[in-house]
């Protein structure tokens, strides 16, 4: 399931598949990194945080995540 929502929220870059991909698998930093990342492009900042936190204190070397996560932070 997660496998599947991964891949369409890639394709079609909808919010629904990132969040599902992420409540599928909640373990995977890369899955809450995508969604914060997703919410924040959607103008969903406050949202995206804590996605995105949780994704960085699980891997503390995603540099993308982390960015996102300042960003985030900042607005």
């Amino acid at each position: 399931r997660w496998r599947l929502h991964a891949l369409l929220a890639r394709w079609t870059g909808e919010l629904c598949h990132f969040h599902e991909a992420a409540l599928a698998w909640p373990e995977a930093p890369g899955a809450l990194a995508a969604l914060g990342c997703a919410q924040g492009r959607a103008g969903r900042p406050a949202e995206a945080v804590s996605h995105l936190r949780a994704a960085v204190e699980a891997d503390p070397f995603d540099l993308e995540a982390a960015r996102a996560l300042f960003h985030g932070l900042s607005e």
